[in-house]
Parts: C-alpha cells; structure tokens; sequence
C-alpha cells in the first residue's frame, strides 16, 4: 500500500522534533517541547531576519504565504506573545495533517489564524496591516508563479507600510531562481538583502537564499548583526551588494 501524500514521522536528524512530510519530500520540522527551536539552516536566517524587526518580545504582525509545518508562526508566538499572524497555505491536506499530527498550542493557537486559500487570489483580497511578511510557499521544489511576480510583490507591499518582506527561494545552483525572484521583490521595495551559504553565492552547490525587502537604512544596519548571527559559513549580501549580484 502506497504512503499517505501528507504524513508526519519523528524526524531522522532532530531528536525529539515532528517533521512534516508531502509528495515523499521533507518540508518543516517542529519541536513540540520548544515550538521556538527551528532546525534548517533558512528557517535561522529568517528567524535572523525577525528578531531584528522588533525589540525582543515584542509583538508583530505577520503574514506567512506558505504555511506548511506553521514552524516559523510557532517561533514567532512562543519569542514574541501577543503577535497577531495570519497564515495562508493552498493545500487542505496539509492543514488537516498538520492539526491532527502536529496541534499549535494554546498559545500558538492564540496567536494564529490559518486560511486555506490561494495566496494569489487571497493576498488582494486581504485588508489590515503587517510588519512582516514572509513567503516560503512550493510544492515540492517549484514555487507558485506568484513568487516571482512584480505585480503581486507591489500588492503584498501595501500591507506592508514600513514593514518587510523575506521570501526564501530554493535554488538549484548558479542562482537563476534567485535572479528571476529578486527583481520581483525589488520593484515593490526600496531595497534588497540576501542571506544565504557562502558556497551556494560562490556557484558551488544549490540551496535556500533568503531575500528581504524593506528601508534601505535599515537593511544597511542589519548586515552586521546578521553576518554574526549566521548559521556559519554564511554570506550576507547588503543593499548594494544584492543589487549588483542579483539585479544586474
């Protein structure tokens, strides 16, 4: 008898975590002892990315395009209580399995409102206002047309007066997703950063980038602390770095 499309298992590398599972590729990982943990290399640079959004503890706004696991909602309501996130994942299955095999807790639950829709078509629709969006939406390895939509992006932004958007881009090497994905997010925000392995910059292997959009002055400031964060090795492209790199 053939698996079930969607499944939760005990992940293999991460003792004592849940790892979601759908089309026989691994997707998120959760902690249920430490919903806070996150465990792949891109989920620590986004959470990166969001603890310098804020004060530590402070709560945001936060829109997920992609909700899979909900691992990064889950860091984001057990580090900042009170944090308002609306979660928007396309596939039902995924939804159903998750709540069954992998529950949010009380607070989580608190903190979390998870719509079963297309982001294409909810995004416009949505009203209200974000600190951070962030999305990291596939099925498998290939991510919706919406991801590299200038359109879209600029549609995105107005829920985002002031606020930043982090869209991880999985890559097969030489950075050709990255570079169709970056001019999208660029022409809906002032400026760019890419976080991401050192040696997947160099054109060695494929991997996860993390693009963010936002203020220029503040993206500048983040370059530092965000090398220092890592995971190491990393490379951290600023503003006018990414904009060379990936715009050219």
């Amino acid at each position: 008898m053939s698996r079930s499309r969607v499944r939760v298992e005990p992940s293999p590398v991460f003792a004592g975590a849940l790892e979601l599972v759908v089309d026989d590729r691994p997707q998120s990982v959760v902690d249920p002892a430490n919903p806070a943990r996150l465990h792949y290399d891109y989920a620590h640079r986004v959470g990166g990315v969001l603890s310098l959004v804020a004060d530590p503890g402070a709560p945001l706004r936060v829109l997920h395009v992609g909700g899979g696991a909900m691992t990064l909602a889950r860091h984001v309501a057990a580090l900042r209580p009170g944090s308002h996130q609306v979660v928007i994942e396309s596939d039902p299955d995924v939804v159903r399995v998750v709540g069954e095999r992998m529950p949010l807790g009380p607070a989580a639950a608190r903190s979390i409102d998870v719509r079963t829709a297309d982001a294409a078509a909810l995004v416009p629709a949505l009203e209200g206002r974000y600190d951070v969006a962030i999305v990291d939406a596939y099925v498998g390895l290939d991510a919706p047309g919406f991801a590299a939509s200038a359109d879209w992006y600029r549609t995105l932004a107005d829920l985002l007066p002031g606020g930043f958007a982090i869209a991880n881009v999985v890559d097969d090497g030489g950075l050709a997703s990255v570079r169709l994905v970056a001019p999208a997010l660029a022409a809906a925000f002032a400026e760019l950063l890419a976080l991401g392995p050192a040696d997947l910059f160099a054109g060695e292997r494929g991997g996860n980038v993390v693009l963010v959009g936002g203020d220029a002055e503040r993206l500048d400031a983040w370059v530092a602390p965000l090398r220092r964060i890592g995971p190491h090795p990393a490379t951290v492209l600023g503003p006018a770095e990414a904009a060379r790199t990936l715009l050219g």
